[in-house]
């Protein structure tokens, strides 16, 4: 399966309650404009800023947005902003929620003159406000205060202010520039300086950066935008998401947080052109931690790299010590460490089963070593797919047990893990076919039938023919 982001499956995945469907009226107050088929172009034509809610009457995730949502527009009302929302039922007008490609619920989208952006701020009223006026205001806040002070007053945590002497050197001018193009990432701020034009970075709890001229603007932003070792949560995911650097989380409680902060940060500046070091709150994310980072203690560190996760060893007192942190990275890379596996217990042999059950750490004995061809299919408990093939499969697992030179298997694939990077996984059912001493997969990708799967390992199974008489 492809790893690197499971991890976060928790903030992504919605949850649906299918109750009564209300009227619009019912869920939307008067400052909340509804949209029909065709009249969403007529709407962004005659509004310069419009934000868009695509819901869907069921979703509970949209029912717990939705009040929030209504308010947002109040404040908005009530600043005489000329911001507009407007809420779709994407149920109902399927021709536009087909046009803007939504697949999911809610969905937000903003477009600022005509030019659509995508939803990237927070779930509350207050959020939801911050997020627009920072989308669509002014990208420079000139200060004449101290700036920790504003930071500090307005709970900004992350900053990038300016010291200029005029308004027309080519610091000023690429950092308005600059400031446009990455307005979700941060705040900018400029003072009147008549000394100097100097540039920082500012992020909570963390120590001021400042710009060398020598580093191309945009790549100071974009490195600097991340903290060296900050909370990761639903509103800042999609940018690590986004990243190509690798995440190394950090489990912890606050009180362990306070104790390994700075160690962790100055190995974090060590490792920072690879990795972005990301804080997973303990206890409000450690069954997440423990189901698919692998943890079993806190505090604790799992690094995702590209080529599997590793975990690191005695780690209440390793995380004290940055130089325990870097060398573990530093053996991670020369081979030293052991990949961690996600994986269930492995099952006793059930003889009488005719679906061999295969976990993470029996998934190369099995699949691999058996010396059969094996036909596995990696399924999660939840899927319905899954659950309209498990007769299916059943069947086919039944009426082949008397070939001894097949295993039909099955693996959980929301619990377990493979080693191998051939055999990765993005949905479910997932169905491969390896044969006998290959370690090769053959994706299946046939009809999900009797006959579908017997023609298939007619095709490439050791011994043929394969039947179901008899």
């Amino acid at each position: 399966m492809n790893t690197k982001y499971i991890s976060f499956f928790l903030f992504l995945i919605p949850y649906i309650f299918k109750n009564h469907v209300s009227a619009h009226e019912d869920m939307f107050n008067e400052n909340v404009t509804t949209i029909h088929d065709g009249e969403l172009n007529k709407f962004i034509t005659n509004n310069e800023i419009v934000l868009t809610m695509f819901y869907a009457p069921w979703c509970g995730h949209c029912k717990r947005l939705i009040p929030e949502y209504n308010e947002a527009a109040n404040i908005l009302l009530e600043k005489k902003s000329n911001i507009k929302l407007v809420s779709i039922d994407a149920t109902t007008e399927s021709a536009l929620a087909q046009e803007y490609g939504i697949t999911g619920y809610p969905t937000l989208i903003l477009f600022n003159k005509k030019n659509r952006v995508n939803y990237g701020g927070g779930r509350t009223a207050q959020t939801i406000v911050e997020w627009l006026l920072q989308m669509t205001g002014p990208v420079l806040t000139e200060i004449t205060g101290n700036i920790e002070d504003v930071l500090a007053e307005n709970k900004i945590a992350v900053a990038f202010y300016l010291e200029y002497t005029s308004q027309d050197n080519e610091l000023f001018k690429n950092f308005n520039k600059a400031g446009e193009e990455n307005r979700e990432v941060a705040k900018f701020f400029i003072k009147k300086n008549d000394k100097h034009d100097k540039l920082y970075c500012y992020r909570k709890d963390e120590d001021k950066v400042e710009y060398d001229e020598k580093t191309p603007l945009e790549n100071f932003i974009t490195t600097e935008s991340f903290p060296l070792f900050g909370e990761i949560n639903t509103e800042n995911y999609r940018f690590y998401a986004e990243s190509p650097k690798e995440l190394v989380w950090v489990c912890a409680t606050n009180e362990q947080y306070e104790e390994i902060k700075k160690e962790v940060r100055l190995a974090a500046q060590e490792l920072r052109d690879k990795t972005h070091f990301v804080l997973l709150n303990i206890p409000e994310y450690s069954d997440h931690a423990k189901a698919s980072l692998g943890l079993t203690e806190f505090p604790g560190l799992a690094y995702q790299s590209n080529e599997g996760r590793y975990l690191l060893s005695n780690p209440k007192e390793s995380l004290k010590d940055h130089k325990v942190i870097i060398n573990f990275f530093k053996d991670v890379e020369a081979g030293k460490i052991e990949k961690s596996l996600k994986s269930e217990p492995v099952p006793e042999e059930d003889k009488n089963a005719n679906v061999k059950v295969v976990v993470g750490n029996s998934f190369i004995d099995v699949v691999l070593k058996s010396g059969k061809d094996v036909l596995i299919e990696i399924y999660a408990p939840w899927c319905g797919h899954c659950k309209k093939l498990e007769p299916i499969y059943e069947e086919l697992a039944k009426k082949l047990k008397k070939y001894d030179s097949i295993i039909i298997a099955k693996m959980d694939g929301t619990l377990n893990e493979t080693p191998l990077k051939d055999f990765e996984w993005s949905g479910f059912p997932t169905i491969f076919f390896v044969k006998a001493g290959s370690k090769v997969p053959l994706p299946y990708e046939g009809e999900r039938s009797l006959k579908g799967f017997i023609d298939f390992l007619n095709k490439h199974a050791t011994n043929t023919p394969i039947t179901v008489e008899g």
